[in-house]
């Protein structure tokens, strides 16, 4: 996390720079963060200090394209957010302790009420630590999940399927190393995850449809799944809490 993209961008031309560097143009800031890191005053993303830009400011560039440093012509990576802590994430987010599972969470939807009583879907951001006790403790769900990586460092996901199976699934930003930004658990599937090795924090989502009920989470027992899957025994006793 923390690198930039080098993708090549065409040059700006000579006379549009020198305007832009004299006055700026409506749709764009100049932003001065504290310390070494610049942050964009409507809060849309935080960018590294342009190394070209006297005093670590930027002149960022607001609309339906990413925010950019003219300065150098780069794009920031999504997970370069340096100066920000969990503490950040939890009060901007006002995240609290999911019950038994274990992190932080917040519901930021959910669908009208079914006539079984379960919403249509729903919608959570939530965030885990490296901290020892940190982690998604091995449960499973009626209904397919999907998780979606946003912020941080990797996050690994025990997976043990029904038919004995087993995988690890890492949600991250490195798709082209094998990483999802987007991932599906099948209906049924115990999970459990924590931040990978190394990392800090990741900040995540989950969806589901037909929406999560605390009547339909079952928590898994260390115990019954060894028994069941006992090739990933240490792996269930790291992710399991009663």
């Amino acid at each position: 996390s923390g690198t930039w993209s080098t993708a090549p961008r065409a040059p700006r031309a000579r006379a549009a720079a020198t305007t832009t560097s004299r006055t700026p143009a409506p749709e764009a800031r100049r932003v001065r963060g504290p310390g070494p890191w610049a942050a964009c005053v409507c809060r849309v993303r935080a960018l590294r200090p342009c190394p070209r830009v006297r005093g670590g400011g930027h002149r960022l560039e607001h609309g339906p394209t990413p925010l950019r440093c003219p300065a150098t012509g780069q794009w920031p990576s999504a997970t370069s957010l340096r100066g920000v802590t969990p503490e950040d994430l939890i009060a901007h987010y006002g995240l609290e302790p999911i019950p038994r599972e274990g992190g932080r969470f917040r519901q930021t939807w959910a669908g009208p009420e079914r006539p079984d009583g379960r919403p249509e879907g729903t919608a959570i951001v939530a965030l885990l630590t490296a901290a020892p006790d940190d982690y998604s403790a091995l449960h499973r769900l009626p209904a397919d999940e999907v998780w979606h990586h946003y912020l941080g460092d990797p996050l690994e996901l025990l997976l043990l399927a029904p038919d004995g199976g087993t995988r690890t699934a890492v949600l991250g930003s490195d798709v082209l190393g094998g990483q999802h930004v987007q991932f599906t658990v099948p209906a049924g599937t115990w999970m459990g995850g924590r931040v990978a090795e190394g990392g800090s924090w990741t900040l995540f989502g989950c969806t589901m449809a037909p929406g999560f009920t605390y009547g339909g989470y079952e928590h898994g027992d260390a115990a019954e799944l060894t028994a069941r899957y006992p090739a990933e025994a240490a792996r269930i006793a790291g992710l399991c809490r009663s």
